[in-house]
């Protein structure tokens, strides 16, 4: 059977961030948790870029969901949608952040740095950042569970 490729990799890695999304008690490898976090950003770049929300951000500071005129029926399901998949994407990150911290031997609670927003930030970013610990309290690999 042939070997896998990298791009394989990358869809099991992101298709395992939404089968996994409510996980806690697992740990997450570097790879499982920055390929999706890849993925999320550049897809919520590349909707902002598409729709122009990235210039309205820029000239106003707030973002507006438009495609549809304001106080429509549309308008309103578009936010509703883009609403919902951006919650649900958070519920994932944060639990796969939960699970990178459970690989590094690390309680999820340190995820409460997110409290102060710059240096929390690159607290938890460097620890994202570090290797994979072995023998860990939480045993068992997202892709196993």
């Amino acid at each position: 059977m042939a070997q896998p490729t990298k791009l394989t990799h990358w869809f099991i890695y992101y298709w395992e961030f939404w089968s996994k999304a409510f996980i806690f008690n697992a740990t997450a490898t570097r790879s499982q948790y920055w390929i999706p976090w890849l993925i999320n950003n550049v897809l919520f770049f590349g909707y902002g870029f598409i729709t122009g929300q990235w210039q309205h951000f820029a000239k106003y500071g707030s973002v507006r969901l438009g495609l549809a005129p304001p106080n429509s029926l549309v308008h309103a399901i578009i936010i509703l949608l883009v609403m919902t998949i951006l919650l649900i994407t958070a519920i994932g990150q944060f639990t796969s952040r939960a699970r990178r911290l459970h690989d590094l031997n690390l309680s999820n609670w340190l995820i409460l740095l997110l409290i102060f927003p710059l240096a929390g930030n690159l607290v938890l970013f460097i620890l994202n950042l570090m290797p994979s610990k072995t023998n860990t309290r939480w045993g068992m690999n997202q892709s196993n569970y």
